[in-house]
């Protein structure tokens, strides 16, 4: 969390709500930028141990990004496995070419989860929350994009 303040998350829920997204943008791209970058380093940018490099990525990806929402070991196996495909998939098709665009993913899935809280509407301010969070997400990942690419750092 970014600072102890459980008292206004119980009085004002869609502080929570915004507060939680930001800090798991923050968490979610830090984690995965260090991965993508631990193994750019550990490859030499695809030049040498690619296949141990794509194995690595595949199953430090899947163990990081998948949800703990499993109800057998099968089913926690399976979503493990999806998620490894989805990180070494955006690894070969967005962090190869622009880096940047990381943080920008990570908030388009916490936007899409934060409209799914605005439709079920799970409190009474769920819409208030929802929105404010989502312009949270939106102003932290377009800073972040645009200090990645202030700073010419690529992986």
């Amino acid at each position: 969390m970014i600072a102890p303040i459980e008292a206004a998350e119980a009085l004002i829920p869609w502080f929570d709500e915004m507060l939680g997204m930001a800090n798991q943008l923050i968490r979610g791209a830090a984690v995965l930028l260090a991965l993508f970058g631990l193994i750019e380093a550990m490859t030499r940018g695809g030049a040498r141990r690619r296949g141990l490099g794509l194995a690595m990525l595949f199953l430090a990806g899947g163990l990081l990004v998948s949800p703990a929402t499993a109800t057998s070991p099968a089913a926690w196996a399976a979503q493990v496995a999806v998620a490894g495909l989805g990180v070494v998939a955006l690894e070969r098709l967005v962090v190869r070419f622009d880096p940047r665009l990381v943080p920008m993913v990570v908030a388009v899935t916490l936007v899409l989860r934060s409209v799914r809280g605005i439709v079920l509407h799970g409190y009474p301010d769920a819409t208030l929350g929802g929105a404010l969070a989502i312009v949270a997400i939106a102003a932290l990942a377009w800073w972040w994009m645009r200090e990645l690419g202030a700073s010419g750092r690529t992986a």
